[in-house]
């Protein structure tokens, strides 16, 4: 089930083109098939946060075989 983009108004708003481009593009695959690869996007809204990068991580868990195993667990620092 892919995830709703924002619908605040903001200035410069997008044309519909444009809209349906990122809708399309959207990371939604709820699986990878074995030897194939998804790509996509995430959207973090940090609207009020002054410094949104400092200090941040990324942790990626759930990464699963077909019988539940964990096969994986990473993190990304993103900023100082």
């Amino acid at each position: 089930m892919p995830f709703p983009i924002p619908q605040k108004k903001v200035k410069g708003t997008i044309t519909q083109k444009e809209r349906d481009e990122i809708e399309s593009s959207q990371f939604a695959a709820k699986a990878v098939e074995p030897h194939t690869t998804q790509s996509g996007f995430f959207f973090f809204d940090v609207e009020g946060i002054e410094a949104p990068l400092t200090g941040a991580h990324i942790y990626i868990e759930g990464v699963n075989d077909a019988k539940g195993k964990e096969l994986m667990y990473f993190e990304i620092v993103m900023g100082k």
